[in-house]
């Protein structure tokens, strides 16, 4: 990994890969950031970040996809799970360790509830 980009394999961007995950997800919020999760089983965690035209201009959407995944590169991530960031006004607005802290929240809960979800299935 070079610097704190994100390598292009860890990025979903088949269009079957994105369904999937908004079809079977767990959902954490913050303020700024939603964060969807899906299990996987692999042994990697690969990741889709997008932010809705109503945040705002092209300009504003590139900086809060930016944002997005610097903090995704920071934080110690499960494997097994593909996550979806979804961004809004706010995440390009707030700081940036409040926004490492606000995603590691919302994807501590969406974890919890799909590992939850999974022990009561007993697929793990």
């Amino acid at each position: 990994m070079h610097g704190s980009r994100l390598p292009k394999r860890l990025r979903i961007s088949q269009v079957q890969l994105i369904q999937a995950l908004f079809k079977s997800t767990f959902i954490g919020k913050s303020s700024s950031v939603c964060v969807r999760v899906s299990y996987t089983g692999l042994s990697i965690g690969r990741v889709l970040v997008t932010v809705p035209k109503r945040v705002g201009s092209a300009v504003v959407r590139n900086r809060v996809k930016r944002r997005l995944r610097a903090a995704w590169c920071k934080l110690k991530r499960t494997v097994g799970y593909d996550y979806a960031l979804i961004g809004n006004f706010k995440t390009s607005v707030i700081g940036f360790s409040q926004l490492l802290q606000e995603l590691a929240n919302a994807v501590d809960i969406a974890l919890r509830q799909a590992q939850a979800s999974l022990l009561s299935a007993g697929d793990v």
